[in-house]
């Protein structure tokens, strides 16, 4: 009995059957199209009224869409300011959704308590960069 038992409980948790939601493809858009999007439109594509979408982004992700778009458009941010020949700090904000300069640098200093320059010199001195750690 035990071993019948046993095989149950491995074939159950061997290949764990997660469902497809129409809500999992919305969050991989919002990281890969940060800030050319509207919350209630994203809402509309997950079949979901927008305080569903809510309710249900708090469940799955543990925090509002409204701040994952702003963490998503903050990361692409700082990997387009990474790049060899980084476009200024303008048009980096123009790219990632952000109505202007000031609301970048709203989001680094919420994010990282320092302006998108300073917050960059001083990441361009970490042990990562030294060591060629970074991607």
């Amino acid at each position: 009995m035990i071993g019948v038992i046993e095989t149950f409980l491995l074939d159950l948790t061997a290949a764990p059957k997660m469902l497809s939601r129409p809500s999992d493809k919305i969050f991989e858009f919002m990281v890969t199209n940060s800030g050319k999007f509207t919350l209630d439109w994203l809402s509309k594509e997950a079949c979901l009224s927008s305080r569903q979408f809510e309710r249900k982004a708090k469940d799955y992700i543990g925090i509002t869409p409204k701040l994952f778009a702003r963490i998503a458009r903050f990361s692409q941010s700082y990997y387009m300011s990474m790049q060899p020949r980084r476009p200024d700090w303008l048009d980096i904000s123009l790219y990632c959704g952000y109505h202007d300069y000031q609301h970048l640098v709203k989001d680094y200093k919420e994010f990282t308590g320092a302006t998108p320059t300073y917050f960059m010199s001083e990441e361009s001195r970490s042990i990562e960069r030294a060591l060629g750690l970074n991607r």
